[in-house]
């Protein structure tokens, strides 16, 4: 069994969940659908002692401002064996990184304008 394997089956046997569906694999985690509206990121490797906790106090920090973008809500956060997930709310939209290459190029300035426009209101964020 691959190391993602391994993780993911650890994480989902601790959360006695049966299947997901696989989203998005990135540097720092994979992304899973699990259902409900939520998702579960499995860590790639270890992280520093309070990272997630960190991470959720952050987001909902970032969810009492009115930005221009969604702010992922997480539910519950824990480590099984060493490896480090979460659980959140499942944002709307798609993978801009997926996305990107199959846009018109006007498409693509737009994505990119609304990127940067939304950079500034963090600004504010203390």
């Amino acid at each position: 069994m691959k190391p993602e394997q391994a993780r993911l089956a650890a994480v989902l046997e601790h959360l006695k969940i049966d299947s997901v569906t696989p989203l998005n694999r990135g540097m720092t985690s994979a992304l899973y659908d699990i259902g409900d509206g939520r998702v579960v990121k499995v860590d790639n490797g270890p992280q520093e002692p309070g990272h997630l906790s960190s991470l959720q106090r952050l987001c909902q920090r970032l969810q009492r401002d009115a930005l221009p973008f969604a702010v992922p809500q997480i539910y519950q956060h824990d480590a099984v064996a060493g490896i480090h997930y979460h659980i959140e709310r499942r944002l709307p939209g798609q993978d801009l990184a997926r996305l990107f290459p199959s846009l018109a190029a006007g498409e693509r300035q737009k994505s990119l304008t609304s990127l940067l426009e939304a950079l500034p209101p963090l600004h504010v964020v203390r």
